[in-house]
């Protein structure tokens, strides 16, 4: 090879990269124009519905991302509070889960949707006097119940709420 003859030579240049021009639309392999505008038109009816969607605790406006085959939402206010899944022409969510923290507890209760149209409701508590790395994997399972999805108030008070979950507990 040789000396190099100046500093010049011994730094290489970076090597150019050139991103592919965009055509308008990129399709997958296999997809035609008909379906791809097809699935467009079903993105933004979802983004149009999820849009309008609230926060069933507090009202806030719900964000997060939607995509062809679904939409993972959580609450703008607090995202620990409410989160849920929609999918394209459903009214109601796949899944959700709901979380309501008092002084020493955390309710939890997760939502999912079952091929009747139906819900399993599945309640947990949390001790919240626990490490934070350690409360999930000690948290309790009160109940499991199948019917409508259980929305809690946020207003509802610690012993309201336990009420509520022991009517449930007894007619369910």
């Amino acid at each position: 090879m040789g000396k190099p003859n100046s500093f010049k030579d011994l730094i290489k240049p970076a090597p150019q990269v050139v991103a592919p021009k965009l055509t308008g639309s990129i399709l997958k392999p296999g997809m035609t124009t008909e379906q791809f505008l097809a699935q467009k038109v079903k993105q933004k009816e979802l983004e149009r519905f999820c849009n309008n969607q609230r926060c069933p605790l507090c009202d806030a406006q719900l964000d997060g991302g939607v995509h062809p085959g679904e939409a993972r939402l959580f609450c703008r206010a607090n995202p620990e509070e409410y989160t849920c899944v929609f999918t394209p022409n459903m009214l109601e969510p796949v899944n959700s889960s709901i979380r309501i923290s008092y002084d020493c507890n955390q309710y939890e209760v997760l939502h999912f949707r079952t091929q009747s149209g139906s819900y399993i409701n599945s309640v947990f508590v949390i001790d919240l006097t626990m490490r934070v790395d350690l409360r999930h994997k000690f948290k309790k399972k009160m109940f499991d119940f199948e019917g409508s999805r259980l929305i809690i108030p946020k207003t509802t008070t610690e012993t309201g709420l336990l009420s509520k979950l022991k009517t449930y507990i007894i007619f369910s």
